[in-house]
């Protein structure tokens, strides 16, 4: 008898930055080469995989739809349409579509974004707009979260849990990042 391992794989579907790659990070414009270039080949080697052994490999990809998308695009669905018919086609192929929202805002006086958290109205205003652009711009609500840097508090579990979502894949037992920058702030050091 074989040994089954349930294995969950998820790939959050970001903007492309610098400090990852040579895309923009500017104000009013955002590149996506990770999405464009990088799904299409994984794709090919996922299929390449299964002809070698037999198994397909099922992701969840984590797609953005917030405030940042929002003030870029002017719809925080833009992702979900832009690269619909892709979307489409992981679906198709087994995978799940699923939502990724950060809590990014911008910064005039630095010219930069920055995750803006602790601020409950800004919270609620970001969560709500992405679930709404998301569910209008995909069709049907999103079963599954990941947060942007892996963030949550008491305050965005509690709206994502009114706005229906079945499951956070946000904590990383022991991670902890608080206070180590401007942006990627989370802890988890206490999650089993």
């Amino acid at each position: 008898m074989k040994n089954i391992y349930p294995i969950s794989i998820g790939c959050d579907c970001d903007q492309d930055r610098k400090n990852f790659y040579h895309g923009s990070e500017s104000k009013d414009k955002l590149s996506w080469n990770g999405i464009e270039i990088g799904i299409p080949a994984f794709r090919k080697k996922r299929k390449i995989f299964f002809e070698e052994f037999g198994i397909w490999v099922k992701i969840t990809w984590f797609v953005r739809a917030d405030i940042q998308i929002q003030m870029v695009y002017g719809d925080a669905g833009y992702c979900l349409k832009r690269f619909s018919k892709l979307w489409h086609t992981l679906e198709e192929e087994g995978d799940e579509v699923a939502w990724h929202p950060h809590l990014w805002d911008w910064d005039d006086k630095y010219q930069k974004w920055y995750q803006k958290i602790g601020d409950a109205e800004f919270t609620h205003r970001c969560l709500n707009l992405g679930y709404e652009r998301f569910v209008k711009s995909w069709g049907k609500p999103p079963v599954t979260v990941h947060a942007g840097w892996c963030y949550q508090d008491d305050l965005s579990m509690t709206c994502l849990s009114e706005l229906g979502l079945l499951a956070d894949c946000s904590a990383l037992p022991g991670y902890n990042t608080l206070g180590t920058g401007t942006y990627d702030q989370a802890d988890w050091s206490g999650a089993p």
